[in-house]
């Protein structure tokens, strides 16, 4: 039986409506294609005879007033007389060859994450979006907060523009620094005993819980072998100077630097961990030869495990780099914040929506992942976020390009506590987790063992 011939009428029609599709969406596919190209930057080229080299680069620049300032993190107006140890910005800046990131250190109590991202971009040795800045959060450092200090003339902005000049001055020179290196990581531990670390710190916010994860990162000349830096991430507020001193410090940290130099050589950084809660042994001495032999013991007894760490250092052949940054906002609902945010005592403002923006980094160099939180990390937190980095090596970056104040375990928040006050909210931890979330992959964590069984408890 002969087949039908197709009916040619009826489908012209259809076939002209597919190719009037096709047409259209080539047209905006076009339009598409011409945006991607003028907004979508194609990733640098290297050259196929040029094998990337690591390298690293390390600089240090002083960062100390150089006029009388009122000093941050006590309540009482104290005016700067004189200087028991210089503050410094240091950098370190690490390339694979195909990505460069930088990290900055301050001896401040907070920079704002406005004036960080101001920073970032008073210098072009390092991508903007690849430079993260953090502070030791010594309090006895220029005022950078506004709650502390003479009510809304404690914070000099004159100050904060030098920093941020200096910031960007010590990456330039650490990228100037850059030659060929080697990178090395060991995981150091702070003795821990009847739940304090010992002649270290304790725990005043949640006794008997602390976090002593010691990690270290060591770079050195490839062939030299010449000491570059050491990069430390220790947690402790560095604050045994007491409310009544008025010597310009990078407390217990500028000895923790000065012992881990001696012992190592190179640039010695120091980056705080898990600090929230924790308080020095000595905190708050304002007797100066008192004060002195505590930020020293203190100073030994960290360097001391540094250096017995770096005996089991792992070194790594040509480790990758690479940085992804998420943005954060804080609702701001401490009444404390409201009350400063309301009278104009705040260097930055919230937004119109009552938040705060902020960010959050994470830093990957081998087998290391480097995580920034913008705020002081409680342990309980820290022990959370440890979990959800998969990497043999973690730091944890507390006062990373920003600081929203306490980030105090959901578990234990008070809303009458001293931390809790001192913060933006009781949202700070949820945020933190959600964005360390985003950055790692991982959809949950496993509940550390000190908030099992409800064995956390609120201070009396």
């Amino acid at each position: 039986m002969p087949q039908a011939r197709p009916n040619v009428k009826a489908s012209k029609p259809a076939a002209d409506a597919w190719q009037r599709r096709a047409m259209d969406l080539r047209s905006r596919a076009r339009t598409l294609s011409a945006s991607v190209r003028h907004a979508v930057p194609m990733p640098a080229k290297v050259p196929c005879d040029t094998r990337p080299v690591f390298r690293a680069g390390a600089a240090e620049v002083d960062i100390t007033p150089r006029k009388p300032m009122y000093l941050d993190g006590y309540w009482n107006h104290r005016l700067s007389t004189g200087v028991h140890s210089p503050l410094y910005a240091k950098a370190i800046v690490l390339d694979d060859g195909r990505t460069r990131v930088g990290l900055v250190v301050l001896d401040l109590i907070a920079f704002y994450n406005e004036w960080v991202r101001d920073a970032r971009g008073r210098q072009d040795a390092v991508k903007p979006e690849n430079v993260t800045i953090c502070t030791t959060h010594t309090h006895s450092s220029p005022c950078m907060l506004g709650v502390f200090g003479p009510p809304g003339k404690s914070v000099d902005t004159e100050y904060v523009h030098w920093v941020k000049d200096r910031a960007a001055e010590a990456l330039r020179k650490a990228a100037a620094n850059l030659r060929p290196a080697r990178l090395g990581f060991a995981q150091g531990e702070l003795p821990v005993q009847d739940g304090a670390i010992a002649d270290v710190a304790v725990n005043w916010h949640n006794p008997g819980v602390v976090e002593a994860g010691l990690p270290v990162m060591r770079l050195e000349e490839a062939e030299t072998r010449k000491p570059i830096a050491t990069l430390v991430n220790f947690g402790n507020h560095p604050d045994v100077l007491g409310d009544k001193t008025t010597l310009v410090s990078s407390d217990c940290f500028h000895y923790i630097r000065e012992n881990v130099g001696a012992g190592l050589r190179g640039v010695a950084l120091v980056f705080n961990r898990a600090c929230g809660g924790i308080e020095p042994i000595g905190q708050g001495a304002n007797e100066m030869d008192v004060a002195e032999g505590h930020m020293k013991r203190i100073g030994r007894v960290v360097a001391d495990q540094v250096v017995a760490a770096m005996r089991n250092v792992e070194w790594l052949d040509a480790p990758r780099v690479s940085a992804r940054r998420v943005q954060c906002a804080f609702p701001v609902l401490s009444e404390e914040m409201v009350k400063a945010s309301v009278r104009g005592l705040l260097p930055v403002t919230p937004g119109d929506d009552g938040g705060t923006r902020s960010e959050m980094t994470l830093i990957e160099v081998g087998s290391a992942q480097l995580l920034t939180v913008p705020g002081e990390v409680h342990p309980e937190v820290a022990f959370k976020l440890l979990d959800m980095m998969p990497a043999k090596y973690r730091f944890i970056l507390s006062m990373g390009d920003d600081e929203i104040g306490y980030i105090v375990p959901g578990e234990l928040y008070n809303p009458k506590g001293i931390q809790e006050l001192l913060s933006t909210g009781p949202d700070n931890e949820r945020v933190v987790m959600n964005g360390a979330a985003r950055l790692l992959g991982v959809g949950g964590y496993i509940e550390p063992e000190c908030i099992e069984g409800m064995r956390s408890r609120l201070p009396e």
